[in-house]
């Protein structure tokens, strides 16, 4: 499917699962497409089983009604967040997002492609049972790594490991059904997408702070990844700030090696290990309670990731953008750096152009965007 048909299809699914009852003539406006357009995407839809049409009672003399909305009884979709702790949080919805099954299991954390995929696809059957796996359409995974999509190749560059897997095709083997896998960035953006009141025609950017940091660029609400299939390493950009900093992808001087968790437990002295969060946190508090080494490490991730926004703002001057990090506690620390490097290093003209918003992230987010990947896949394939 050419990527306009693509992007049209996915505004038309979006706006009536948004509306809940939409006509076509009310969709061709809202989507701002030909009334021809949104026939044929809407026939397609109905041919998928995506979408049902209802006829209204008619009104007076008038002709009846016709609603499009979402079909109830179609088929469902299953969102699994993959922790690096080895913590599976899966999400299975009708396409309504309605949840019939929630559930949260473990397996043993890992960051190899060959070992981790049968664990998880293990863990999928026994979490939700073999008949209820017969009944998904597919499954969306966020994984903590690099990703090469559309084909679900997975570069695992916290363990160094630059060998692909193929994950997806992996999953797919096992599970016997569609597997869609993508990286944090881009799922956490398509998660937000759905929560924004009007779809910008602009740029928005989703910056992700965790073990890494990465980035989603959403063009009028689709994702944007390179020509070959990864979305920006925004993680791995180089900043003078950064000095010779050693960062886990073997270089140094990148944004991830000073600003991420990874970076800020590094320079702390602390050797990184699936206990991470409980690391970060103690790292954090110290600050809190007036540790000044602490406090300057924090200070020096909020600079450095000001100036990169910044570098970001002038080459790109995206609507919006948003900040999602894996703790409250390290966006309130890093708010005050980066304030001041952002507005030092921004185009005058620019300053405050971009809103800025600060969020932190949690499983839930994880796991409705893996929906969402789903869905963005059956545009591409319907």
């Amino acid at each position: 499917m050419e990527p306009t048909r693509r992007a049209n299809r996915q505004r038309i699914l979006e706006t009536i699962i948004r509306r809940e009852s939409v006509s076509r003539t009310e969709l061709a406006r809202i989507a701002g497409l030909a009334q021809a357009t949104v026939s044929d995407i809407v026939a397609e839809l109905i041919v998928d089983r995506l979408v049902l049409e209802d006829r209204l009672p008619a009104s007076g003399r008038g002709r009846p009604r016709m609603r499009l909305h979402v079909n109830p009884q179609g088929p469902s979709i299953g969102g699994v967040f993959l922790s690096p702790d080895g913590q599976v949080d899966m999400l299975v919805t009708d396409l309504r997002g309605e949840p019939s099954l929630e559930t949260r299991f473990h397996i043993a954390p890992c960051f190899d492609g060959r070992a981790l995929a049968p664990q998880l696809a293990e863990g999928l059957v026994a979490a939700i049972g073999e008949a209820r796996l017969a009944t998904l359409l597919a499954i969306g995974v966020s994984v903590n790594a690099a990703v090469q999509t559309p084909a679900g190749l997975v570069h695992w560059t916290l363990s160094g490991d630059a060998e692909a897997e193929p994950m997806q095709a992996m999953l797919e083997q096992r599970l016997g059904i569609a597997a869609h896998v993508d990286n944090v960035a881009n799922i956490i953006g398509r998660s937000l997408r759905w929560t924004m009141a009007e779809r910008s025609d602009g740029e928005t950017c989703v910056i992700i702070v965790g073990p890494g940091i990465g980035m989603c660029r959403l063009q009028g609400g689709v994702v944007q990844n390179g020509a070959d299939g990864f979305n920006p390493e925004f993680g791995h950009v180089k900043l003078g700030a950064a000095g010779e900093t050693p960062c886990y992808c073997g270089a140094s001087g990148c944004l991830a090696a000073v600003a991420s968790i990874f970076g800020l437990l590094s320079q702390a002295g602390q050797r990184w290990s699936e206990q991470f969060a409980s690391q970060f946190d103690q790292l954090a508090n110290r600050a809190l309670g007036g540790d000044e080494r602490a406090r300057a490490l924090f200070h020096r991730a909020g600079r450095a990731l000001g100036s990169a926004v910044a570098n970001h703002i002038n080459a790109c001057s995206p609507a919006e953008i948003a900040i999602v990090s894996m703790s409250s506690l390290w966006s309130d620390l890093v708010r005050a750096g980066f304030e001041t490097q952002l507005r030092a290093d921004t185009l005058p003209l620019l300053h405050g152009r971009a809103p800025i918003s600060f969020r932190s992230f949690s499983p839930e987010l994880y796991v409705r965007g893996a929906i969402a990947l789903v869905l963005d896949r059956l545009h591409e394939t319907g």
